[in-house]
C-alpha cells in the first residue's frame, strides 16, 4: 500500500472520529421531562446518565443527524431509546416517552 493511501485513510478516520464527537456534544447538558421524574444528563463524549424516579444508570449515546440513540445499559441493543431533536431543542421520544427540555 502506498503512503498516500495510508495518509488518506488516516485522515478519513480522524475526520470521522471528530464528527462523531462533535455530534455527541450537540445535546450536551441535562434534559428533563415536565414532572422531573425522568432526566438525562448528556455528559459529552458519548456518555450519559439516565435518572428515573431517583435511580441513575450510566449509559452511552450517539447522535446521527436529528436522532439521539441512548444505548441500553445492559448493552443488549433491544432496549435502546431513540429521541428526535426538535427545532426548539427539545428531545422527543414519540408515543412511548415524554418530551425532554434542556435545563438552563
Amino acid at each position: 500500500m502506498s503512503s498516500s493511501v495510508i495518509r488518506k485513510a488516516a485522515l478519513s478516520l480522524v475526520v470521522c472520529c471528530t464528527l462523531l464527537l462533535v455530534g455527541c456534544d450537540k445535546v450536551k447538558g441535562v434534559y428533563s421531562e415536565d414532572t422531573g421524574t425522568m432526566s438525562i444528563n448528556f455528559k459529552g463524549g458519548g456518555k450519559a446518565d439516565v435518572t428515573v424516579a431517583g435511580m441513575t444508570k450510566e449509559t452511552t449515546y450517539e447522535v446521527d443527524g436529528d436522532k439521539v440513540t441512548l444505548h441500553s445499559p445492559e448493552k443488549s441493543g433491544k432496549d435502546n431509546i431513540v429521541l428526535t431533536i426538535n427545532s426548539d431543542g427539545t428531545l422527543d421520544g414519540g408515543k412511548n416517552f415524554p418530551k425532554f427540555k434542556k435545563k438552563e
